[in-house]
C-alpha cells in the first residue's frame, strides 16, 4: 500500500457518511425555503392586519414637586388632567424617560407631546410621533395598561367619528 492510498483511506475514515451530509444540506435548503415562503407569501406584514385606531390622545407628563408625582396634561390645550403618584407615576416616568432618550439619540427637540393610542384589537400603545417610536403597553402588565386606559378615557379622547372610545378596558385583551 502506497502513502497516497494510506492518506486516502485516512481521509475517508474521518469524513462523515454521505447520507448524513445529504440530510444536513436538505435541512438547510428546507429552512431557507420555508423562511422565504413565509417572508414573501405568508407574512401579513405591517398595516395589512385590519387593525385600526379607535382613539388617540396627546399627553404631556410633567414632574410635580418631589420625584413621586407626575402631572398629566391633555394636549394641545395643556389642560391639567390629573396628578398621578405611586406605581403609575413610576411606570409613566420610566416610559417617558426611554422615549426622551430616543429623542436625544435622534437629536430631536424635546417638548412635543406623547400619544396614547387605543387600537381596534384592544392594544394600547404609547407613541412618540417625533421619533416614530411606539411602546405596546400590554408588555408591562394588565394593571399598568388599565391605568393608562383610564387616563385616555378621563381625557375624553375622541375617535374619528367624534364619539368617545367605547368598549371596555383593554386589560382583558392583554391576557394571553
Amino acid at each position: 500500500m502506497t502513502e497516497k492510498d494510506i492518506r486516502r483511506a485516512r481521509h475517508k475514515a474521518m469524513s462523515p457518511p454521505a447520507p448524513l451530509l445529504y440530510a444536513a444540506f436538505a435541512m438547510v435548503a428546507l429552512t431557507i425555503g420555508l423562511a422565504a415562503a413565509w417572508r414573501y407569501w405568508l407574512d401579513p406584514g405591517e398595516g395589512e392586519t385590519g387593525v385600526t385606531v379607535v382613539s388617540t390622545q396627546a399627553f404631556d407628563f410633567v414632574p410635580v414637586g418631589s420625584e413621586d408625582g407626575l402631572e398629566v396634561r391633555v394636549m394641545p390645550e395643556g389642560r391639567a388632567l390629573t396628578v398621578v403618584d405611586g406605581t403609575l407615576s413610576s411606570f409613566l416616568q420610566g416610559m417617558v424617560r426611554s422615549l426622551d432618550r430616543q429623542r436625544r439619540v435622534d437629536q430631536v427637540g424635546e417638548g412635543a407631546p406623547y400619544h396614547v393610542t387605543l387600537w381596534s384589537d384592544g392594544r394600547l400603545t404609547l407613541d412618540d410621533p417625533t421619533t416614530d417610536t411606539s411602546i405596546p403597553l400590554q408588555a408591562y402588565g394588565v394593571d399598568n395598561t388599565a391605568r393608562v386606559y383610564d387616563l385616555l378615557t378621563m381625557a375624553g379622547a375622541e375617535d374619528d367619528s367624534g364619539s368617545a372610545p367605547g368598549a371596555a378596558s383593554p386589560a382583558p385583551a392583554a391576557e394571553p
